[in-house]
């Protein structure tokens, strides 16, 4: 899979990208805000067919709670393990 090119879809099926996929870890999401600072957001996410996802919802489903829900379909994915898949400015030594 190294050798698949950033941006290909079938990243997701790189052992990195199925390790966070079914991880409990927190995706984050990083934006430019309207005043030029950056803003970096932790969230839950659920990748369809985890269980993961029913458990992180059912544990936060309280009454005051408020969530939403996002639903994504990639169109690029980029996979860096800092071992095989460095950052493009970067090379093996």
């Amino acid at each position: 899979m190294s050798e698949l090119p950033q941006g290909d879809l079938r990243l997701l099926g790189h052992p990195v990208a199925r390790g966070l996929l079914v991880s409990s870890e927190l995706a984050r999401v990083a934006y430019v805000a309207r005043d030029g600072t950056p803003r970096v957001l932790p969230m839950l996410f659920h990748w369809n067919g985890e269980e993961q996802g029913t458990k992180n919802v059912e544990a936060a489903d309280r009454p005051g709670v408020r969530m939403g829900r996002i639903a994504v379909r990639p169109t690029w994915v980029g996979v860096l393990d800092f071992q095989t898949r460095l950052p493009g400015a970067l090379t093996r030594g």
